[in-house]
């Protein structure tokens, strides 16, 4: 299939064409970057040209073996649509009427609207919008931001995964991914995570199914997935529960009903573990309703929850009984149920599973992942436009009365610019990230990037908001550029 495009690329000199001097065949260890399992990997490089990507055998999370995708990292490498060059829109926003320059001049040319901003209108007004900014990527581009000095340093987590972190937070203390002891447990509740198609760790997770399945002779793990879609994952599982979308929370407290009501629960692990089972008396005196209370209300009886769910109320009773008596069991929750906008309890209501089974931070149970101990990055200095600059209110309003949990509402970040609320937005920075493609309303992110004066991409790919921006800074591959990554439970 033949790209097209209408605007132009600069030839490279002929020097720059040729083969580099380095001859002969040599492996060279690296980290994938397809996705945020930072699987290790080893890339044969013939004549100075990358020509074959391999796992790493050396790595205990993917174990020499990659998925298809990591494969296919050398397209993306030699994709003949990659951006070769820094390019300035000389046209009509839009209108592919592009201009490949010098870095030397796209990068002054940045520099002088930014320095304009930032006397004219203040640095609060520009927002740098990005998705998988990871490693130390993510910490230099936010110190450039801050030293600048706007606010306004928006991930793209609150249309992801975040209300699993804040769920862990609000639970078990911890701002963090759950990791999985897949290999020991005896019992699997999934609710929405595609463990054979895109949960991370892709690799690791495709090999740990294998080990439930067949690793323990005598024993196999049973694996029920619950989710709207009979995906792959639902297919391959010993069940599959077709719940109605956004109902995963409702589910899990009704399994707490049961395993409540029918004394099924780890009675040791919750008495020296946990806080709040039973009802409690604060400092000043205040009566508050304990987590057993709260389940055994009517409203998770089985029979209610059926309704709500469309899951059967005996179906419910027997996986409730399954799960909390086959230790150690898990429940685990991703995308299909956090993603959601009651997605922070959906996700609430399954970790608390964990909780009456004695599967936190346990063998065959939920984990918690410690990163290496790096020696943190000295904050930068601040001059006075700066620190007046990040004074000022995030355009999203996180960590705000409006959304007082998130650290970021990437989704709200249109309707902000429209209302010129809190304030007038005059550029947009995007790494790694294409609202016009994965915003909620992409008309609406259309719209008010529009009406933003200076728009900015540094995607190696006309995506559809490069498309609409006026200057290009197109980043290298995870192939080219030095880059760490600690990977994600």
């Amino acid at each position: 299939m033949a790209a097209k495009h209408a605007w132009p690329l600069r030839p490279l000199p002929a020097q720059a064409e040729a083969l580099p001097e380095a001859t002969g065949e040599h492996w060279v260890a690296s980290t994938c970057l397809q996705c945020p399992a930072g699987c290790a990997i080893l890339v044969r490089v013939v004549n100075g040209r990358a020509v074959k990507i391999e796992g790493n055998p050396a790595s205990p999370n993917n174990r020499g073996r990659i998925c298809p995708k990591g494969q296919a990292g050398l397209q993306f490498l030699y994709d003949p649509d990659r951006i070769k060059g820094p390019l300035i829109q000389r046209g009509k926003r839009g209108s592919d009427d592009w201009e490949m320059v010098s870095w030397e001049e796209a990068i002054s040319y940045v520099a002088e609207k930014l320095a304009e901003i930032r006397e004219k209108d203040g640095p609060h007004t520009v927002i740098f919008m990005n998705g998988r900014n990871r490693g130390v990527m993510h910490h230099h581009m936010g110190v450039f931001f801050k030293a600048y000095g706007t606010p306004n340093d928006v991930g793209h987590g609150s249309i992801c995964e975040d209300a699993r972190p804040i769920a862990h937070k609000l639970t078990t203390g911890w701002s963090h991914y759950s990791g999985y002891d897949w290999e020991n447990t005896a019992y699997v509740l999934s609710f929405g995570g595609s463990l054979l198609e895109a949960w991370r760790p892709t690799t690791h997770n495709l090999q740990m199914w294998g080990v439930m399945r067949r690793g323990h002779p005598g024993r196999r793990t049973k694996i029920v997935q619950i989710d709207p879609r009979f995906s792959v994952t639902a297919a391959k599982a010993d069940e599959w529960l077709p719940i109605r979308p956004g109902t995963d929370g409702a589910l899990a407290m009704a399994i707490a009903h049961v395993i409540i009501q029918e004394g099924l629960y780890d009675e040791k692990f919750v008495a020296e573990h946990t806080f709040g089972f039973e009802d409690w008396t604060d400092e000043q005196g205040v009566r508050h309703m304990g987590f057993k209370t709260l389940a055994l209300q009517e409203k998770y009886s089985p029979e209610q929850v059926a309704q709500i769910t469309g899951i059967s109320a005996q179906t419910i009773v027997r996986i409730a009984r399954e799960f909390a008596t086959h230790r150690p069991a898990l429940a685990a929750g991703c995308r299909g149920s956090s993603m959601q906008t009651n997605g922070v309890y959906n996700s609430m209501a399954i970790h608390a599973l964990n909780a009456l089974v004695g599967s936190i931070d346990q063998p065959g149970g939920t984990m918690i992942q410690h990163d290496p101990p790096c020696t943190p990055w000295p904050e930068p200095e601040l001059d006075e436009v700066a620190r007046q600059g990040l004074a000022m209110p995030r355009i999203d309003y996180a960590k705000t009365r409006r959304h007082p949990l998130g650290g970021k509402a990437y989704q709200d970040v249109p309707d902000q610019i429209l209302a010129a609320d809190p304030y007038k937005i005059n550029a947009i920075f995007f790494y790694y990230t294409n609202p016009v493609f994965s915003m909620p309303d992409v008309n609406r992110a259309y719209q008010a990037f529009e009406k933003v004066p200076f728009l900015v991409s540094f995607s190696p790919f006309m995506d559809e908001t490069t498309a609409l921006c006026d200057v290009v800074l197109p980043d290298h591959t995870y192939l080219e550029r030095w880059h760490d990554d600690i990977i994600y439970p």
